[in-house]
């Protein structure tokens, strides 16, 4: 696409690829333009802590849905939006 993130475009395109609405997609992130990519997509969004971050990066201040410290914490997390 043209559009890169924080654009929703490229979201929005998975989305549709996928056949599934935004408001069913949980975006996981390591990077602020991640977050505002998926928010901007109206997806769920979370920041993966155990991701790449620079040394005055503030991912709990991006304003995500929540954040995770492993892969599998996705699974605890998607049970308190059921």
């Amino acid at each position: 696409l043209a559009e890169r993130k924080p654009h929703p475009a490229p979201m929005l395109h998975a989305c549709e690829q996928a056949g599934s609405r935004p408001a069913e997609c949980v975006y996981i992130g390591d990077a602020e333009r991640d977050i505002e990519a998926g928010r901007n997509a109206r997806m769920h969004t979370l920041v993966a802590l155990f991701g790449y971050f620079l040394a005055d990066d503030r991912p709990l201040e991006w304003q995500a849905d929540g954040s995770i410290s492993q892969p599998l914490e996705l699974l605890d997390w998607l049970d308190t939006i059921a």
